[in-house]
């Protein structure tokens, strides 16, 4: 009897003996901050994981300790050195609030999760390295490389860690969302061309991830030239087109098919959009005047084929499409966005041109869910209107939103 006991016993030992060397020796620990609202960095992968953590506390005690969605949130992930000499990053712990996790991380977070916090794919600051093997760490002690510039804190605030919203309802564009950043979404207008809501003659739907867009356009035939609360003057079509903005460029080009019919006395001209493209770079600007309100400018040059459909005499049909215009032109286009404690926009603002026409917006909210939205545009202030323009237009609607 006293032999099997000293032969468990040194099992145990040996499988004790052994454990770290599985694990593999530890070369560093790091550890870096990925939301702190004092700074101006919240992002959507810190509110989901401090969401799934809340899920997971209150799975079986209705009044645990929970943290609210714009808490601190700190990260520490620990390299280690496996027999193969390979190194593996693994998730050690979360700082959510006040509140220490060292384990369980796979019951409230999924792999895809825990591989991008040991990635580190998302804006961080405030890193601290330990080096405990400096022969074979791929990281050296703290540097300053990954530190977020505190003049650009509000910036990522507004526009890179804003919320994304589960669902809105809006005339300029309605979108759901589906997880962390893919999206699909409807809506009119094509506002950095100067052709807000009705003025673009077409709807687009579409599906997005991060800022990348991918859409279709169809004919929204809603409105006349001569109202200036339902402007339009171009014809709609089917077509489609991609679109990019990332956090120093971004553009897009798209294409449309040649109307079959359109319904209008014999003689009229009517406009359709061929071809657009954009591209532009991206320029965070800093206002002291503006209390240091983060704004976002883009700057660039846009394409816009404008095609003339005239009709047969006796109005059967199109005869043929001819290009009208095909003009290339600078395009500016101004942000702005307050974004609440919660993660949540409170107002935004946008104000741009494209050749000689402008055009801005504000939406503001009477609440969370419930707010408004104006667009106005002018068009021709410096030359000639084309033939397919109003001269002004402006839109009052009303948003709702789901968070």
């Amino acid at each position: 009897m006293f032999n099997r006991i000293i032969q468990c016993v040194a099992l145990v030992l040996a499988v004790a003996g052994l454990s770290p060397a599985a694990r593999g020796q530890e070369l560093f620990r790091a550890s870096w901050t990925i939301q702190d609202k004092s700074r101006g960095l919240q992002q959507d992968i810190a509110r989901e994981i401090i969401q799934r953590f809340n899920d997971w506390q209150t799975r079986d005690d209705p009044n645990p300790t929970t943290v609210r969605l714009d808490d601190f949130l700190r990260v520490t992930v620990v390299g280690e050195l496996l027999p193969s000499n390979a190194v593996r990053n693994h998730l050690s712990r979360l700082v959510l609030g006040t509140l220490v996790i060292e384990k369980h991380f796979d019951e409230f977070l999924d792999t895809a999760t825990i591989s991008s916090l040991e990635r580190r794919d998302h804006y961080w600051c405030d890193e601290a390295v330990v080096v405990y093997d400096p022969v074979h760490s791929p990281v050296a002690t703290t540097g300053e490389e990954g530190e977020i510039d505190s003049s650009l804190a509000p910036y990522l605030r507004s526009y890179t860690g804003r919320r994304m919203p589960r669902a809105r309802l809006a005339l300029d564009e309605s979108s759901i969302r589906l997880g962390t950043e893919a999206r699909v979404w409807a809506g009119i207008g094509f506002e950095e061309i100067a052709l807000p809501d009705f003025t673009y003659g077409s709807a687009r739907l579409g599906v997005g991830y991060g800022g990348l867009r991918l859409w279709g356009t169809l004919p929204a035939p809603i409105g006349t030239k001569s109202n200036p609360l339902l402007a339009r003057g171009l014809e709609g079509s089917y077509g489609f087109g991609v679109g990019f903005d990332e956090d120093h460029f971004g553009g897009m080009i798209s294409g449309a098919f040649t109307p079959k019919e359109i319904s209008s006395a014999p003689g009229t001209d009517r406009y359709f959009i061929g071809r657009m493209a954009l591209i532009y770079g991206i320029i965070p600007i800093r206002l002291a005047i503006l209390n240091d309100v983060p704004l976002r400018a883009k700057l660039g040059l846009g394409y816009l084929d404008a095609r003339k459909l005239p009709l047969a005499p006796d109005g059967a049909g199109v005869v043929a499409a001819d290009e009208a215009s095909g003009l290339l032109a600078p395009m500016g286009h101004l942000e702005y966005a307050r974004i609440a404690e919660d993660g949540t926009t409170e107002s935004s603002a946008t104000a741009g041109f494209f050749s000689d026409n402008l055009y801005g917006s504000y939406q503001g909210r009477f609440s969370t869910a419930l707010g408004w939205r104006v667009t106005a545009a002018a068009y021709g202030l410096l030359g000639n209107r084309p033939a397919y323009l109003p001269s002004f237009a402006i839109t009052p609607s009303i948003t709702y939103t789901f968070w």
